[in-house]
């Protein structure tokens, strides 16, 4: 059990940076609870971008993401379709 413990914290703590990296907040502002939209104010164009480079990050296919169902702002599926 203590292996996937270390897996969680080991994935969180990546994803963690990339956020970081990417969009420029402190690491401080970013936590397991944290909302991209509500508290880091990701959406729209800012959000396909942050989604299209996690996804050539970690080889992630985001073809079918709803991101419309999780981000306001234009023609994001639009974008995704392309």
């Amino acid at each position: 059990m203590e292996t996937l413990s270390f897996w969680k914290k080991n994935t969180f703590e990546k994803i963690q940076a990339f956020i970081v990296e990417k969009i420029g907040v402190d690491e401080l502002e970013v936590t397991r609870d944290t909302l991209l939209q509500d508290d880091l104010g990701v959406y729209g164009d800012d959000a396909l971008e942050l989604l299209i480079a996690f996804s050539n990050k970690f080889n992630v296919d985001i073809s079918t993401f709803p991101l419309d169902d999780y981000f306001k702002g234009a023609h994001c599926c639009q974008l995704l379709e392309r």
